[in-house]
């Protein structure tokens, strides 16, 4: 699967353009763990809003990693969770540039638009058509397609305020690069959500994750379950976290984790 989505998207110009060998993950090691560098960020740990469940069951999949071989280690880069927003404003202040802007609604009507071209299709009559629904989902889009008409042919390569996001994330991911390099990090680890999974009826916890930092930075990541809670739930799983380009072997450290642990379990089988 990652042979087939890695590289750079010819339809896409903002794309990286990062060189990919097809073929690396042929094979994954069941010891990729041992010698690895993981970084663990405190602040990626929410630990005083954590129930005991969730941080036993985080504490014990840094235990896990150890056993398998790999050094875990405290962590303390510029660029965390806390940090990420103000630092790309930081450097778009330095640049004389727009503010960044990772919900900017043109880009979006424009990449709506190119798809449906790209399909062959009438792309105003289809994005008109289903407005209502892509709004739902990308709630940056405007509300009427009077709004929305012009924002679909503005190309998004020349789109400000999210030109200026671009450039401010090639800064900060600089700047957390740097960090991987002074620790010589293969990946950083956290829980990819804080808390055990919630039901269907339950109101979302109010606990916040790592997952937006990675999202605003391009940053690749897998999540493993790391296991069960009393009640039969997945709590927490575990994240492992690079830097673009390190899909590869985020994967096989993900791969080896699981296979060492031995915490997945497989949910019972539903009959009809």
């Amino acid at each position: 699967m990652l042979d087939a989505i890695a590289g750079p998207d010819s339809s896409d110009s903002l794309a990286l353009r990062a060189p990919w060998t097809s073929g690396r993950l042929r094979l994954l090691r069941d010891d990729a763990l041992v010698g690895a560098r993981l970084g663990l960020v405190d602040v990626h740990v929410p630990r005083t809003q954590m129930t005991a469940e969730s941080l036993r069951v985080f504490d014990r999949a840094v235990t896990d990693l150890r056993a398998a071989g790999a050094i875990v280690e405290s962590c303390a880069p510029t660029v965390t969770r806390v940090t990420y927003r103000d630092l790309f404003n930081e450097a778009a202040l330095a640049r004389g540039d727009v503010a960044p802007n990772a919900t900017a609604s043109a880009p979006t009507a424009n990449a709506l638009r190119r798809y449906f071209e790209g399909q062959g299709l009438d792309a105003r009559a289809a994005v008109e058509r289903g407005l209502a629904a892509y709004r739902a989902f990308y709630d940056v889009l405007p509300t009427t397609m009077v709004e929305m008409a012009p924002l679909t042919v503005q190309p998004y390569e020349y789109d400000a305020s999210g030109s200026s996001f671009a450039r401010s994330r090639e800064s900060v991911v600089a700047q957390l690069a740097e960090t991987f390099r002074a620790q010589r990090l293969d990946a950083m680890i956290y829980p990819t959500m804080p808390f055990s999974s919630p039901r269907a009826s339950d109101a979302w916890p109010d606990v916040r994750t790592a997952l937006g930092f990675g999202n605003w930075l391009g940053l690749p990541e897998v999540s493993v379950p790391s296991g069960l809670g009393a009640d039969g739930v997945p709590v927490g799983n575990i994240s492992f976290v690079g830097l673009p380009g390190h899909d590869a072997r985020l994967l096989a450290l993900g791969h080896a984790y699981e296979k060492q642990s031995r915490r997945f379990v497989a949910p019972p089988a539903i009959r009809p």
